[in-house]
C-alpha cells in the first residue's frame, strides 16, 4: 500500500499526491527534488557465501537541509527532529 492510500504520501513524491512543496504554516519549502526515502540501515545475505551483511549509512547531506527548513519552518529546534530519527539511523 502507498502511502498515499493513507492520505501522508511520501515528501517529495509527486506522481503520488504529494505536493511539489511543502507547506509549513505561512511558509512554503523549496521543492526536494526527490522522494524523501533512504535506506539507513540494510541487510542481506550474500548470495555465494551465504554470510549475512549489514550496511548503514547516513541522511545524505540533501534530505538533513532539508530536515533543517523543516524545522526551521515549524519553529522547532532541529534537535527534535533529530530525535526522533536516532532511533532509525
Amino acid at each position: 500500500m502507498h502511502f498515499s492510500a493513507l492520505r501522508h504520501p511520501v515528501v517529495g513524491d509527486t506522481l503520488y499526491g504529494a505536493a511539489p512543496q511543502l507547506q509549513i504554516g505561512k511558509r512554503t519549502l523549496g521543492a526536494l527534488g526527490r522522494n524523501f526515502l533512504h535506506a539507513a540501515k540494510l541487510g542481506f545475505s550474500q548470495p555465494r557465501t551465504g554470510a549475512w551483511i549489514d550496511l548503514q549509512a547516513p541522511l545524505p547531506q540533501d534530505l538533513r537541509e532539508f530536515l533543517r527548513h523543516l524545522a526551521d519552518a515549524a519553529g522547532e529546534p532541529p534537535s527534535r527532529i533529530d530525535a526522533a530519527l536516532a532511533p532509525y539511523l
